[in-house]
């Protein structure tokens, strides 16, 4: 083990408080791991992959540099009691000793930016947002989870000696039930951990190892041990980075990603699609009229009354079901009309379900908006269920309604199917009339995005070697086989 005291090459004082931490072998990490996650409930599986890479995470601080930003961890569940919180106190437990649960986040950044100083000030490593709901719009949350330095001022004073400049080293993140909605912003710093329970009453499960938190510190060697053998698994394997890139976060998606790739643990960076419960609403509500426009009238100019036509028909759909889009604005009154076009204008040139939206300014008191289908790459699967094939994992099969997919994870139609002597049912889409697909000659792998698609996708150890490991780790240095980064234990 490193010795107790300052370590210049990990960059932090180790205290050493838990012994007898060897990195495992990687079957036995695996099957480690397995015992954590068995009992939650994952929606698909990369809700799977992304919760692992979580735990994983502040074992990788000493390669990553104790700076390096890390996603906002996202904890989603259909409904409470599925275990969210729960299952993002196992970071805490592993690695401090205990669970921390943070007040709710709200819209009030100056109140976010105190709190997040106050935690700073008292060297905490995690804060996590317990049971967020509503319509979160905070842009001093959003700034902290990318920020590698936070600014701020002492508490209860206002001289200039009391301003405050401090490393980041927080690792934050949120829970939520249905429901919970934010910014494009937030959802493009996160990672989400989704969990769906069905069944009437949650306090009614059992689970093989009904305190998991006491387990996990009861054999908090091992388990940090396994965390290590994955570790030692990329080393010995020549820690090759991960393949998907993430731009807000280059150094975890180098390191973690890479870790999980080699040890055949999935791939946290692989694109989430819309959250399963908590979700994006402006960019969904634009991907929606994105569709809408181009059904009705693909590369014609339209004006933004015009535009604001397609969310108010109701004819667009047999039976006049509403779309509910764009809910925050009354689209009658002028000043909801005024941020309507604001929030168009933000929107334009851009590519959302395989349809762009061009904007024509030549006259600035009259801009125009013409929407045009694209040729874009397939998006990449997100671990949902796929057509009729069985659920794979945690309780999900107590889903009762078997979905019919469209291929790439969107529901289609649904038939219902008992539950617990009830019926459940997914709301049915309106059904849009299908784009015909452009002639793309022979490219490989591409494919036209229907509406009926951008529809479908609103409902749903070991010692480290000083000096071997500097921090952060450039891309072609070399780590012995030997060397392992030891996390930073309280």
């Amino acid at each position: 083990m490193v010795q107790p005291g300052y370590n210049p090459a990990l960059q932090a004082y180790c205290l050493n408080q838990v012994s007898g931490v060897e990195p495992l072998p990687l079957h036995e990490a695996k099957a480690v791991v397995d015992e954590i996650l068995e009992g939650f409930p994952f929606s698909n599986e990369l809700s799977k992959t992304v919760a692992i890479a979580r735990i994983l995470t502040p074992m990788c601080r000493g390669i990553m540099g104790w700076t390096a930003r890390t996603p906002l961890w996202v904890f989603e569940a259909n409904r409470p009691r599925a275990g969210k919180d729960y299952l993002a106190g196992c970071t805490g437990v592993l690695y401090e000793g205990r669970a921390n649960e943070d007040a709710p986040l709200d819209h009030d950044a100056n109140e976010t930016k105190k709190r997040i100083v106050a935690a700073l000030q008292s060297g905490r490593r995690f804060m996590h947002f317990a049971n967020t709901s509503g319509d979160i719009r905070n842009d001093a949350f959003e700034q902290a989870v990318t920020a590698k330095v936070i600014s701020g001022r002492l508490l209860g004073s206002n001289d200039a000696a009391s301003d405050l400049t401090m490393s980041n080293e927080l690792e934050f993140s949120v829970s939520g039930n249905s429901g919970f909605t934010f910014t494009e912003d937030f959802a493009l710093r996160s990672r989400r951990i989704s969990l769906s329970y069905f069944e009437e009453d949650a306090n009614s499960r059992v689970f093989r190892k009904p305190q998991l938190h006491e387990w996990i510190l009861q054999n908090r060697a091992r388990v940090l041990g396994a965390f290590a053998g994955m570790v030692q698994e990329w080393v010995n394997k020549g820690h090759p980075p991960g393949a998907t890139p993430f731009t807000s976060f280059p150094e975890w998606a180098r390191v973690v990603g890479g870790i999980m790739a080699v040890c055949g643990l999935g791939d946290p960076c692989k694109q989430q699609t819309d959250g399963t419960f908590t979700r994006d609403t402006l960019t969904e509500d634009m991907r929606c009229l994105f569709g809408l426009a181009v059904a009705e009238k693909p590369g014609q100019w339209l004006t933004k009354s015009e535009v604001r036509g397609f969310v108010r028909a109701e004819d667009h759909f047999a039976g006049g079901h509403d779309m509910d889009l764009f809910l925050q604005w009354d689209l009658e009154d002028r000043k909801g009309q005024t941020a309507f076009g604001q929030a168009l204008s933000r929107y334009k040139g851009r590519v959302l379900g395989g349809v762009r939206m061009e904007a024509d300014a030549t006259d600035k008191k009259r801009v125009k908006y013409r929407f045009v289908p694209v040729c874009v790459p397939k998006p990449a699967q997100d671990g949902g269920i796929q057509g009729n094939e069985p659920p794979a994992m945690g309780t999900l099969g107590t889903l009762g309604t078997e979905k019919s997919g469209d291929g790439r994870g969107g529901v289609v139609e649904d038939h219902e199917t008992p539950l617990g002597g009830m019926e459940q049912t997914i709301p049915k889409v309106p059904k849009v009339p299908e784009l015909q697909p452009l002639d793309w000659g022979n490219a490989p792998g591409l494919h036209l995005d229907t509406v009926e698609t951008l529809l479908t996708s609103r409902h749903p150890g070991r010692n480290v070697n000083p000096g071997s490991i500097p921090a952060p780790l450039p891309a072609t240095v070399e780590i012995p086989s030997t060397a392992l980064p030891q996390a930073r234990l309280e």
